[in-house]
């Protein structure tokens, strides 16, 4: 009769430890189960800043080569404009230059003709 009160403690004492272990595991089950879903949320969250992020340094690349196009397209015209400026003025110098060369001409012919009437 000891014997088997012995056993029967021995088997309560057992069942019990097993019942702990049992709580022990269910609640590390659970914990894993709570820091899986926290990583998974931070994941999907990362995730979204970093389409953000993305889709902002692609709006922000994209703006700047529209910039950089439309200062290329002003650079070309103020270039085009300083040629045609360049070419009216060298136009009119040379102009100017033919009329004093023209009317130097015309002085040294007067001076000839007027030398010799004399």
């Amino acid at each position: 009769l000891k014997l088997k009160a012995g056993e029967h403690r021995k088997s309560l004492k057992m069942k019990e430890e097993a019942q702990k272990k049992c709580e022990r595991l269910m609640a590390e089950i659970a914990e894993d189960k709570r820091r899986r879903a926290d990583l998974q949320r931070k994941l999907k969250e990362t995730s979204a800043e970093m389409r953000a992020e993305k889709k902002a340094a692609q709006q922000k690349a994209l703006r700047m080569m529209k910039d950089s196009q439309k200062l290329k397209i002003e650079l070309m015209k103020m270039k085009n404009d300083a040629q045609k400026q360049a070419a009216v003025l060298k136009r009119k110098i040379d102009q100017a230059s033919a009329k004093e060369k023209a009317r130097a001409e015309l002085e040294r012919k007067r001076r000839v003709a007027k030398s010799m009437r004399l």
